[in-house]
């Protein structure tokens, strides 16, 4: 009966106007239920995960604030607004915030409740310190002007309506989520000035708690921060989340059983490493090699994880690569279906966009739909998320509404995959990262690789309480490779007819450690007659990459011409490999392309080069000195072995070996030096609730953007394309990227200008199919 007297009471009253499409906007009491609906969603999820912050009942705040947080909208000015598009000039959640003296709120829940509600959208000093403001400690309320003005014209009917849910508010949050909750006890107060500041100046006390003393006596109270972090996190997703209908949260496997359904396995045909993995709970190490079922055991391993933990946190595979990610979300989605796993990168709104347009999508319609798919999956819909590195650093450095991207680690599984893979810089960061999820939302880890250099073991086992490594027992391991090692380079003309006699035996895949290589190798492949000839490198626009990571299985006589992307999570099986000499780790990933499962009667020969070309930086993107050492180790290990048969149970000690002694305390202080600075300067200095001021802002920013060297450019090809694009993002679909030093030269060269209509750069290198951008 409430809900009819609610429903009229609130008829006239909307929360959301029609959008540019002239789709029907939403009433308030329509967009309150989708709110809270999904506010139930999260609390079903993270069931186990809330019960532990038992000081505070958090899933009442996060109910009563999902209710709540928009009542401020039943101002005439903002429904004025939603009508006119006339601007309303103030803060509907600040007169939500009046609401509260309704109720007979806990002392220790009702700050977390009022920051909830305040922070839906802006945070602490976007309400105090811009225009319009509305606290000022020593100022008293009836002299702040803006809090008067936010109780004028309010419509009797419609305060009486919401005051009516508030009292049926426990009958309401079991109807739609079948939640049951003590309610608070409905107090018959006025809506008021006074009440409205005096819950601001409660956030105030919140807020001035975060942190006691001053210089080095100065603390941050964790606990507090992780409640506002949590409260915080969960109601800017759910309104996200809930803007257009409530999203099913889909919870994933949650048993080890359910994984191996998935996999359609049986566990006595499991490998060693595989079933020690599916028995342990808590952080983990996996270091077996390439074709030994590593994602499985990292399933199984995730399966063990929620099974002991009673868990249905996220599970994120981290990944280096795009081509890796994209393949691994398609191998994903074959074994727990196409909802399960969405892949979360820089170019994830552009693919979505590409996908919608083969299914006959409108470019309106497209773009439309893959905001909001690529929206969808940063906001923990799927069970399972595929991403690099960086989409978890990124929380650390987007302070505004930071809350809800660290919400999605709550409880999760996180397998880093090569976590060696990255610049000291980027692997640290990850694993300061990796390490606060752990201690402070209760996630685990898992670090898998084929290989690890004992230098960052050292760290893995020292940061995260770690004392062994699974791996395979040695009657696991095969012999699929034999090692050649051959005296020139990969650009001579003698390197060439050798990769064509193999692609007439097989299939050939040939790895340059620079794509300037890789096109070069192509070309020449191409002049002197094959037919077959594939290149993938990071210098193509998304649209051609597509179709690229679409051409990577073998074929007898095809030759894949590639570059570092093909080391990581790509499940590929060669005949052969030419590869220029690298790190011993990337060496064995590249081998890992070829003979993968070990199946051929003999092991396949793996081509190293030992030399290189008298060019600029020919050792680039590595250490000179580095490379040396493995060539030394690959030459003694072959004068031990004669038949160059490459033994998987001594590559950790041949990879040991391949590390200068300098460089391998020069990275383990690099590492550990890393991780202390962005600990102390990142994670312990990161406060919620939109506290932090602008200048740390920019700060950040700025930091975020250094950790990228490229900037993107038009290829001049596709402007005139780019120029009649329907949409932003057909303008990114045709994008390159380069690194900053390349974009130098080119301005320099005068081969690039900046175009101020579509704001971007334009090159006149030459761009096609076949070799991407050739610089």
């Amino acid at each position: 009966m409430y809900k009819a007297e609610v429903k009229q009471a609130l008829a006239d009253v909307w929360a959301k106007s029609k959008d540019s499409s002239g789709e029907t906007g939403l009433s308030l009491l329509q967009h309150t239920d989708n709110v809270v609906k999904q506010m139930g969603q999260f609390l079903v999820l993270y069931e186990k995960e809330l019960k532990q912050l038992s000081e505070i009942n958090l899933p009442r705040i996060l109910l009563y604030g999902a209710l709540m947080h928009d009542f401020g909208k039943i101002h005439p000015g903002f429904q004025n607004m939603l009508i006119t598009g006339k601007k309303y000039g103030h803060r509907h959640e600040i007169l939500s915030l009046g609401f509260l003296e309704f109720l007979d709120i806990p002392e220790e829940e009702k700050s977390y409740l009022a920051a909830a509600i305040a922070f839906h959208h802006k945070g602490w000093l976007d309400l105090t310190q811009r225009s319009p403001s509305y606290f000022m400690p020593k100022v008293p309320f009836e002299k702040i002007n803006t809090i008067q003005e936010l109780l004028e014209g309010l419509q009797l009917h419609h305060i009486q309506g919401l005051y009516l849910l508030l009292q049926n508010a426990e009958q309401y949050f079991l109807d739609l989520t079948g939640i049951k909750i003590s309610p608070y006890t409905v107090k018959n107060n006025k809506l008021t000035p006074e009440g409205i500041y005096k819950n601001l100046f409660i956030i105030h006390q919140l807020i001035n708690s975060f942190i006691s003393g001053q210089g080095f006596r100065r603390k941050i109270n964790r606990s507090v921060c992780h409640y506002a972090t949590i409260t915080r996190g969960f109601i800017l997703s759910a309104d996200h989340l809930a803007s257009a209908k409530p999203m099913k949260l889909i919870p994933g496997f949650v048993s080890i059983n359910q994984v191996l359904k998935g996999l359609k396995r049986n566990y006595e045909l499991l490998y060693h490493h595989q079933k020690e993995l599916s028995t342990l709970n808590g952080s983990q190490i996996l270091i077996a090699p390439t074709g030994s079922g590593k994602t499985e055991a990292a399933l199984l391993w995730a399966g063990s994880v929620r099974e002991k933990k009673k868990t249905r946190g996220r599970l994120f595979f981290i990944l280096p690569y795009r081509a890796s990610i994209n393949a691994m979300v398609i191998r994903l989605q074959r074994i727990f279906g196409e909802k399960s796993t969405a892949a979360v990168h820089g170019k994830t709104l552009v693919q979505c966009y590409m996908e919608l347009m083969e299914k006959g999508y409108t470019h309106k319609e497209a773009q439309k739909v893959a905001r909001y798919q690529e929206s969808l999956s940063r906001l923990n819909t799927t069970p399972i998320r595929v991403c690099t590195p960086y989409q978890l650093l990124k929380t650390f450095f987007a302070p505004k509404g930071y809350e809800a991207l660290i919400c999605s680690s709550l409880g999760a599984q996180l397998v880093f995959d090569e976590i060696h893979a990255y610049d000291p810089e980027v692997t640290a960061m990850s694993l300061v990262t990796a390490k606060y999820m752990k201690n402070v939302m209760d996630a685990e880890c898992l670090f898998m690789s084929a290989t690890m250099p004992a230098h960052l073991r050292e760290v893995l086992y020292k940061e995260f309480s770690l004392v062994k490594s699974v791996v395979p027992p040695l009657d696991y391991y095969k012999t699929r490779h034999r090692l050649r090692l051959i005296d020139n380079s990969i650009m001579e003309e003698k390197a060439i007819e050798q990769i064509i006699e193999a692609s007439k035996q097989g299939s050939v895949l040939v790895v340059a450690n620079r794509v300037s290589r890789a096109i070069i190798i192509g070309k020449r492949l191409c002049e002197a007659g094959l037919t077959d000839v594939k290149i993938i490198h990071g210098r193509f626009c998304p649209k051609d990459r597509s179709k690229k990571e679409e051409e990577l299985q073998p074929r007898p006589g095809k030759v894949l011409i590639s570059t570092q992307v093909v080391e990581v999570s790509l499940d590929i099986d060669y005949d052969t490999v030419f590869t220029e000499l690298a790190p011993l780790e990337s060496l064995l990933q590249r081998f890992g392309r070829v003979n993968r499962k070990g199946q051929k009667k003999i092991p396949s020969i793996v081509n190293v080069f030992t030399n290189f070309d008298n060019n600029i930086n020919p050792f680039s993107p590595y250490q000179k000195e580095h490379l040396h050492q493995v060539l030394t180790v690959l030459r003694e290990y072959i004068a031990n072995n004669p038949s160059g048969e490459i033994k998987e149970s001594e590559i950790q000690e041949l990879l040991d070996k391949s590390y200068p002694q300098y460089l391998k305390g020069e990275l383990f202080f690099q590492i550990t030096q890393k991780m202390e600075e962005f600990d102390r300067y990142f994670i312990k200095e990161m406060l919620p609730l939109g506290v932090m001021e602008n200048d740390k802002i920019k700060k950040l920013t700025q930091a975020w953007d250094d950790l990228f060297d490229g900037k993107e450019v038009l290829p001049y090809v596709f402007l005139d394309e780019a120029r009649q694009a329907a949409t932003p993002l057909d303008i990114n679909n045709l994008l390159v990227t380069i690194s900053n030093k390349q974009l130098a030269k080119l301005k320099k060269e005068e081969k690039v200008w900046w175009d101020e209509k579509l704001k971007q750069y334009i090159t006149n290198c030459e761009y096609n199919y076949e070799y991407g951008l050739i610089i």
